[in-house]
């Protein structure tokens, strides 16, 4: 499948409904509840573009450091 914007909502969404839904007035509470919804954001794009990117290899070493293209 390739990178779409509503596949990447997808993985987004998969990984937001994990977040407990919070209410507070605790400052603390509050910033660690902000922290969980961002962490589940750049997981779900993270799993999107594992899942989904094609890469072209344009140069590579032999430990594995590589350049190339993300489509």
């Amino acid at each position: 499948m390739p990178l779409t914007k509503e596949s990447m909502a997808n993985f987004v969404e998969l990984r937001l409904a994990a977040v407990s839904a919070h209410q507070s007035s605790d400052g603390g509470a509050v910033m660690n509840y902000r922290r969980q919804v961002l962490e589940a954001f750049c997981q779900g794009i993270i799993d999107e573009i594992t899942a989904n990117a094609v890469v072209e290899t344009t140069s590579g070493a032999p430990d594995s450091e590589h350049t190339g293209k993300v489509y």
